[in-house]
């Protein structure tokens, strides 16, 4: 149904309807003539419906009681047709933009800020009024889908170009070194621990009989403390686990203090030394104190497998640092991958792609295989509960293969089994668990003073992976270990952090490799995600290296010399579309590496040894959601116009939902527009997806960015609805403004009123 309105042009001069028919039939005809002499554009306009150029003028429209200004666009201009006979009637689209909140001039209902409407004359005679009929429903061009010009047959032009370049899956290549992307975000040195700090004297000794014993460096005691050391007071105190607390892994005791003696070997793994400094009185400032991580040969659960083949099985060890990108761990580890890319059978995975926001969809599926977020994956089943006894994790697995296990990570208050208010473990779920001494080390007085995040002149993390080193060399060749060693704290918070632990990273695998211990250890050197914050992430590079994290495989030269398929299977799998189920998959059979029964395939992943990843994988098919996809080519789409604005609007609203259904509108700010940055659509190998992808800033300040699928609806305004394909991202930080609501599920899409 149309309605009567009146178009007033600035050049009009005249605001009431237009009530003679020869001026109203003048003023249509000067109305489209404008545009066309003004675009250069006759011959095509009259007789063609093809989009013009679009020229902007003022207007203004009036109906009934309703008034607002517009800016007008010309969106087309077209004669009419019936049958094959060309009419007197011509159409002119408009794209009408207000700033103005205003009603709807068809229905009644709020208007989008972006608008298109149809105006023409209403009969083939005498006009008696501009006619503009209801708004046009929003669609999206059948534009070609974009192709690049590499052949897929000529291998070295396609990876010179692309990371992944298979039937389904298109991974852009980026320099990791161009010098515009260095200077403009990967300059800042990162701050490093005090050259002058005085470093720790005692240091864990292998006892050939598989003790570790406390040893004293006297070098650098005489170097650094120029002191009579038998002057010395010295005791230690045990760091342990207490279960009497409710969330017993939020939590640490000490034991009693007792005297410590050089080269003894006690039977307790975590130390906390203390010695009291002469002529001092014994004043706390005044104390020497260190942790000491000292690894203990543990019994096993279980015995080891035998196999059909006599063969000794293999440490397995997983090391990994927090939200660095593979091409930021080539910036940020030169000396690392240096000494890695010198072993023949290293391999690094081009196309490895995170499934989940964040560590814990990321890590958590890593280790057990099945899907964390959403429901009814594993984080729905542990509300209120313990992870024990949920369900398996690889530590289980190896555990039951006769392997001890050891689990740690950095920055445990912020833990995967922990935050933001979960319980963890009732019961130590491995064999090794320096969770104690990590919790003592973080609130000891060694990192409240000075820089809050060394101990000594260095960071934490050379110690622990000393701890991982020391206990595979403990445990020698006959009793194997299964190890998830995670890192985070020198890089989740700085994209230039990785550089503090290139050195503690290139001497961990050194030391393995003097001693003899990487030819018989498979190792996993990987991250969960890139990094997910600040002005880098708001490019499209950025965009990529958040989805696409570091993964190097490296598995010892006499297992390929056994199975040289596995080591080329792994090869063609670096060009592959790879996810965590794939890596789990791949040590499910590292577990039963011997065994012609192992595991090769698993319901979402396949083993990277016995299996080459089709080339027609998709994102879909190797369960990585819209939104962490990184395989979709985009095409940048119009970012002022209808679609563009509509799709924006479900995003806030779909923001402000959520912080109304947990009542926090009083707590938080509502969200409203500020801009558009950026809106694409994607297309998968040689085909067009409904799915657009935007960010979009806001009024307060934040930055967010999520995919939607585009659905034409008659019943919607403008005949389209969306659907979010993954969960909203908030790509700016936000901590320091949603500390009101800190550690709940929507603390990201809150901005706190105080």
């Amino acid at each position: 149904m149309s309605t009567q309105y009146t178009l007033l042009s600035d050049f009009s001069g005249d605001s009431s309807p237009i009530r003679r028919p020869f001026i109203s039939f003048i003023a249509v005809v000067c109305f489209v003539a404008f545009f066309v002499l003004y675009m250069d554009f006759i011959p095509m306009v009259i007789t063609d419906p093809n989009i013009m150029e679009p020229n902007a003028i003022s207007g203004q429209l009036r109906t009934r009681n309703f008034t607002s200004t517009f800016t007008t666009t010309v969106s087309s201009v077209k004669r009419l047709q019936e049958a094959d006979t060309t009419t007197s009637q011509i159409s002119v689209r408009l794209a009408l933009s207000s700033a103005e909140a205003g009603t709807d001039i068809a229905g009644g209902n709020s208007i989008l800020p972006h608008t298109e409407f149809s105006i023409s004359n209403n009969t083939t005679g005498e006009i008696t009024a501009v006619e503009i009929t209801a708004q046009t429903a929003i669609t999206i061009d059948d534009a070609p889908v974009p192709t690049n010009i590499y052949n897929s047959s000529d291998a070295d032009a396609v990876y010179n170009k692309y990371a992944i370049y298979t039937a389904r899956c298109r991974i852009p290549d980026y320099d990791y070194n161009e010098q515009t992307i260095m200077k403009k975000y990967f300059s800042n040195t990162p701050k490093m621990c005090p050259a002058d700090a005085k470093p720790f004297v005692f240091y864990p000794k292998i006892d050939l009989k598989g003790f570790s014993c406390i040893a004293f460096d006297q070098n650098t005691f005489d170097k650094y403390y120029k002191a009579n050391f038998s002057k010395w007071n010295c005791t230690y105190k045990e760091t342990f686990r207490n279960p009497k607390y409710q969330v017993i892994d939020k939590h640490y005791d000490f034991g009693k203090r007792l005297p410590l003696v050089v080269d003894s070997c006690p039977r307790k793994e975590f130390l906390w030394i203390e010695c009291d400094l002469p002529g001092t009185g014994g004043k706390e400032k005044d104390k020497y104190e260190q942790p000491l991580m000292l690894p203990l040969v543990k019994p096993v659960m279980y015995p080891l497998r035998p196999n059909n083949f006599g063969k000794k099985p293999v440490h397995v060890l997983i090391v990994g640092l927090d939200s660095v990108s593979r091409l930021n761990a080539h910036r940020q580890f030169p000396k690392t991958l240096k000494f890695l890319q010198a072993k023949k059978n290293i391999v690094e995975l081009y196309g490895y792609n995170k499934i989940g926001l964040n560590s814990a969809p990321n890590q958590i599926p890593l280790l057990t295989g099945i899907q964390y977020y959403p429901a009814p994956g594993l984080r729905s089943r542990i509300d209120n509960t313990y992870f024990d006894n949920v369900t398996r994790f690889l530590w289980n697995d190896y555990e039951e293969r006769g392997y001890r296990t050891m689990f740690y990570e950095e920055q445990w208050h912020y833990g995967l089994f922990v935050y933001p208010s979960l319980k963890g473990f009732k019961q130590v779920p491995t064999t090794y668990w320096s969770r104690p001494m990590m919790q003592a080390v973080d609130k000891s007085t060694l990192k409240a003073s000075g820089y809050s995040w060394c101990i000594g002149p260095d960071f934490p993390a050379k110690h622990y992976l000393d701890y991982t080193y020391n206990t595979m060399k403990i445990l020698g060749e006959d009793r194997p270990l299964f190890s998830y060693s995670w890192l985070s704290e020198t890089a989740h918070d700085d994209i230039n952090g990785g550089h503090r632990i290139d050195k503690y990273f290139e001497d961990f695998f050194a030391k393995m490799d003097r001693d003899g211990i990487l030819n018989r250890t498979a190792v996993f050197f990987i991250s969960d995600h890139g990094f997910r914050f600040g002005s880098f992430r708001t490019t499209t590079q950025g965009r990529y290296e958040d989805t696409l994290p570091y993964g190097f495989i490296l598995l010892p030269e006499s297992y390929y010399n056994e199975n040289p398929k596995a080591l080329a299977n792994i090869k063609a799998n670096s060009r592959r579309l790879v996810t965590v189920y794939d890596l789990h998959a791949t040590l499910l059979e590292l577990a039963d590496m011997w065994s012609e029964g192992r595991v090769t395939r698993t319901a979402n992943g396949y083993s990277l040894i016995s299996n080459v990843i089709p080339d027609d994988r998709t994102c879909e098919h190797a369960n990585i959601g819209f939104q962490y996809c990184s395989c979709f080519e985009s095409q940048p789409y119009d970012r002022k116009g209808r679609l563009a604005t509509s799709f924006a609007q479900f995003v806030l609203d779909s923001i402000n939902h959520i912080v109304e259904k947990n009542n926090a509108t009083l707590k938080c700010h509502e969200w409203t527009l500020r801009d558009i940055d950026d809106l694409t659509r994607l297309s998968e190998g040689e085909l067009w997806t409904d799915i657009f992808k935007i960010s979009l800033s806001t009024k307060p300040s934040a930055q967010f960015e999520v995919a939607g699928k585009f659905i034409q609806n008659a019943n919607k305004i403008g005949g389209v609805e969306w659907k979010l394909v993954a969960d909203i991202d908030r790509i700016d930080w936000f901590s320091s403004h949603a500390k009101c609501v800190k550690g709940s599920s929507y603390e990201r899409y809150c901005y706190c009123r105080e």
